[in-house]
């Protein structure tokens, strides 16, 4: 049974497999990953009840409970998974949005204002992740000499940003829907940002709903 007063953050750490079902309704469970369930679906404007029934379908995952990992298998994941990930993807994505916005930006001037977007977004996560990579992750694995709330906080407010701009880009693009008129580059684009969207998600949640609570807290 999900608790609806619970922080949406916490039920995704213990249920992973509800990621995706919130995902569908829109509803954050990385950057307000702290609001409860009940909140999260009144700022959605979404019935609770619904959201029960889409969350009761998703069967238990059997994947990795990072909440019950150490923190260097945690730091670990996060390195290899989702930084990995977007040192690959931003600039494959960059070069086939500017591509894009050249051929169809006459027709679809959002198009020019997304790149601007996604430029931002960018250059933000390549600087946010090596501030995490050469100064946070070694203190926090390796045990920092100074206090580590401070540019934990820094992190999470880049993190809020960060989301605000991908939401931003979301609204821009119509739900990373392509036009009727979009070619075969177009609609990969467009699902090539839906994927990088959904996968910040995840590792955003991991960072402040699971890794840094617990560096916080003292927990190893």
């Amino acid at each position: 049974m999900v608790d609806i007063h619970r922080p949406v953050g916490q039920l995704v750490a213990e249920r992973p497999d509800l990621a995706s079902a919130l995902e569908r309704w829109g509803i954050d469970y990385c950057c307000g990953g702290g609001r409860s369930l009940a909140a999260a679906c009144a700022a959605r404007e979404v019935s609770v009840e619904e959201i029960l029934g889409s969350l009761g379908e998703s069967a238990p995952s059997d994947g990795t409970r990072w909440d019950q990992a150490g923190v260097e298998e945690l730091v670990d994941h996060i390195l290899f998974t989702h930084h990995a990930y977007l040192r690959r993807e931003l600039p494959a994505l960059g070069e086939r949005l500017a591509r894009v916005a050249r051929v169809h930006g006459d027709n679809h001037p959002e198009l020019r204002q997304l790149k601007a977007l996604f430029e931002e977004l960018s250059d933000e996560l390549l600087s946010h992740m090596a501030k995490e990579e050469q100064i946070l992750f070694p203190a926090v694995v390796n045990g920092g000499h100074f206090p580590l709330d401070g540019p934990i906080q820094v992190m999470m407010l880049e993190h809020d940003h960060a989301g605000s701009l991908l939401a931003s880009m979301r609204q821009l693009s119509g739900g990373f829907e392509p036009p009727a008129d979009g070619c075969a580059t177009y609609r990969a684009l467009y699902a090539g940002l839906d994927a990088l969207e959904k996968d910040l998600h995840q590792h955003i949640h991991l960072e402040n709903n699971i890794l840094f609570p617990r560096v916080l807290s003292g927990i190893s």
